[in-house]
């Protein structure tokens, strides 16, 4: 074996498809047992993993990179947020890692060489002074049945059809009085429990519950407020039912004045389709409050079983195939209550980032083109001339001692240093008629981007398939076509180079 030549002499290094091949460290920041917990606090977005604490929490970027240790999952945890003031939104992208892909086509490449996703309609209740001073004048004893006189009603309409029937009660027999005051009473009733002021009560519920900042309070808000949801849904089953006893009971009423009861039922029936409106209105009021409540509720499932990450709950959670990656953009908008339209509605975007997760690999990967310089010895055929001018095929060593071009694929260490990071490499010559290959190793000097590496270099040998040395032919092509390529196993030479800016 020759003596390797110690001077060595490199151009340049490197043409890489993808930034994140020049890394000589492992990219991403590690996350062990597939765990990742953030913070934020209105303004910054902050994480730690669980090897470490709270108090080394690091701010997110607007583009972070995570290496996951133990396999291609992770949960993500967040310290309780209001979920009404703030909301999380995560848009998913799979990638091809960038790692598999460069080994991949370098694999192809080597293989080559060997051939082969309302307003409520409710009014305050009030009492008109005409309602008070009619009650008093009609209070007086008659000697009949009196009809039943409630404190008010919220219906202007239903007050002016009392005192007419009032006025008019000398017209009414003592049955045809007993039925108005069935129909009375529940009329009241109804017009006593419709007049709640659902508006007003359900901005009461939204406005506490975005006033929540503490996750211990929302279990005993949410069971207040679920039992306020049941007390409106049983309310509006008794609207309902007081409704059809009104109606079946005005259906029915046949007064022998007959233009007083046909006014008496037109202004009933008006009264039973305002009721209905205002009940839908409420239904549909209150109907905003069961999802609400349910987005507090749920946003205080899966806490963090850890006693040091108490009052963290995981938001979701991330998987990807081997050899792909997973990029999230992860937006975090602001929300205020707009009484008005009874919801919250988006104030501004306050936060946005990227998160990428891949699989961590002791190795970082990089690609290379470059120079290497070596010295070897190959074996080849050629003709010469004999004394009767006929060719005669002759064999030579050939030395070659020049730089070459190669393809590297280069492991790197990740030992975390910026001073020195061992290394190993294979290489690849995919432009000779002999290209070579190449395996060695070596160190970089991250800091300094700078690689000096050495190792064995083997070949493809030449070889005479039918033909012999000093065997006449007629022509160079016949030598040409005779010749065959075929690997030796073992190594033709050294090499060393030097890599530079990769």
């Amino acid at each position: 074996m020759k003596k390797i030549i110690p001077l060595i002499t490199l151009c340049f290094l490197i043409v890489s498809s993808l930034n994140a091949q020049k890394a000589l460290s492992i990219p991403g920041k590690k996350v062990k047992d597939g765990v990742i917990y953030l913070t934020f606090d209105g303004k910054t977005l902050e994480y730690f993993t669980p090897d470490k604490t709270a108090d080394s929490k690091k701010n997110v970027n607007e583009s972070m990179n995570f290496a996951l240790k133990d396999d291609n999952s992770c949960n993500i945890y967040l310290k309780w947020v209001n979920p009404l003031k703030y909301k999380l939104t995560w848009k998913d992208t799979t990638y091809i890692d960038e790692r598999d892909k460069v080994i991949n086509d370098f694999i192809d490449l080597l293989v080559t060489q060997f051939g082969s996703p309302v307003t409520s309609l409710n009014k305050s209740e009030s009492k008109s002074l005409i309602e008070k001073s009619t009650k008093a004048t009609l209070s007086a004893a008659t000697g009949l049945t009196e009809l039943f006189i409630p404190d008010g009603f919220n219906n202007t309409d239903l007050t002016m059809l009392y005192l007419q029937l009032r006025s008019n009660q000398n017209l009414l027999t003592e049955n045809e009085r007993e039925k108005l005051n069935e129909i009375t009473k529940s009329i009241s009733e109804l017009d006593m429990k419709i007049a709640t002021n659902i508006s007003m009560e359900v901005d009461g519920v939204f406005t506490e519950l975005l006033a929540l900042n503490d996750p211990r309070n929302v279990s005993n808000i949410v069971i207040e407020k679920e039992a306020q949801i049941k007390k409106y849904d049983d309310l509006y089953t008794e609207l309902e039912t007081l409704q059809k006893s009104i109606i079946k009971s005005i259906s029915e009423l046949t007064l022998t004045d007959k233009l007083l009861n046909s006014y008496t039922k037109t202004i009933v029936s008006k009264f039973i389709d305002q009721t209905t409106t205002t009940i839908i209105t409420n239904k549909n009021l209150t109907g905003k409050l069961k999802p609400v409540v349910d987005v507090v509720k749920n946003s205080i499932n899966d806490e963090s079983s850890n006693t040091v990450t108490k009052g963290f709950y995981r938001i979701r959670s991330i998987g990807f195939e081997d050899g792909k990656k997973l990029q999230t953009s992860l937006t975090i908008t602001e929300f205020e209550y707009k009484m008005e339209a009874k919801e919250f509605s988006k104030k501004s975007e306050v936060l946005k980032t990227s998160l990428t997760f891949q699989k961590y690999d002791f190795f970082a990967i990089s690609v290379s083109t470059g120079l290497f310089y070596s010295s070897t010895t190959l074996k080849g055929y050629g003709v010469s001339n004999n004394s009767k001018n006929d060719f005669t095929i002759t064999e030579d060593d050939i030395t070659k001692s020049s730089p070459v071009t190669a393809v590297f694929l280069n492991f790197n260490f990740g030992i975390g240093s910026r001073y020195f990071a061992p290394l190993t490499q294979i290489g690849i010559d995919p432009t000779k008629k002999r290209p070579f290959l190449l395996l060695g190793g070596g160190f970089s000097i991250p800091s300094a981007r700078i690689a000096f590496t050495a190792g064995p270099i083997w070949t493809w040998n030449q070889s005479l398939d039918k033909l012999t040395v000093g065997e006449a032919i007629s022509s160079t092509t016949d030598l040409e076509q005779d010749i065959k390529y075929v690997f030796d196993v073992e190594p033709k030479g050294w090499y060393l180079g030097i890599q530079y800016n990769f």
